[in-house]
């Protein structure tokens, strides 16, 4: 947190997209690996929300925005453990939305269709340094969607800001 409001002075948008899988069937599934998803996916979600909350109630129009997954709303062989922790994270964030309703911080959750991360990340993120900073998505223009999508939601002044 300190390197980035070092970097950066203020937080308008947080965008949280972690995420790991495991596709297989639930009695299959080795708990220590399911606990291991659950504190990446729903837990890092968590994490990063709470960490960075202040500075984006101490910003004049802010959003927060975590991504899931329609695994977290439909019902797939294989996905318990990958569902399971996106609805976490939809629960938290209609909460969370219902909690900072009357604060400057808007809440959103964004959930796109099914993504092969794999075959893209190497496009994406080429540079493995800078994971944390990068928004996987189905293609760039996915990835300028949800950006514009959230740029469009945030006051005009900060749109002209560029933040």
């Amino acid at each position: 947190r300190k390197q980035i409001i070092d970097e950066h002075r203020q937080v308008d948008l947080l965008i949280n997209n972690a995420a790991v899988s495991i596709s297989q069937p639930f009695e299959q599934v080795d708990l220590d690996d399911y606990k291991r998803l659950i504190d990446v996916n729903f837990w890092g979600t968590v994490y990063c929300s709470k960490h960075f909350l202040n500075d984006l109630k101490n910003s004049e129009d802010s959003r927060l925005v975590n991504i899931i997954s329609d695994f977290a709303l439909l019902g797939f062989p294989g996905k318990t453990t990958y569902a399971s922790s996106k609805s976490a994270v939809m629960g938290f964030t209609n909460c969370l939305k219902t909690e900072l309703e009357s604060t400057g911080v808007k809440v959103s959750l964004v959930i796109p269709p099914p993504i092969n991360t794999k075959s893209r990340i190497e496009k994406f993120c080429p540079n493995k340094e800078n994971k944390l900073y990068c928004i996987r998505a189905k293609n760039a223009r996915d990835t300028s969607n949800i950006i514009r999508v959230t740029q469009a939601s945030m006051s005009p002044n900060l749109r002209a800001a560029g933040r």
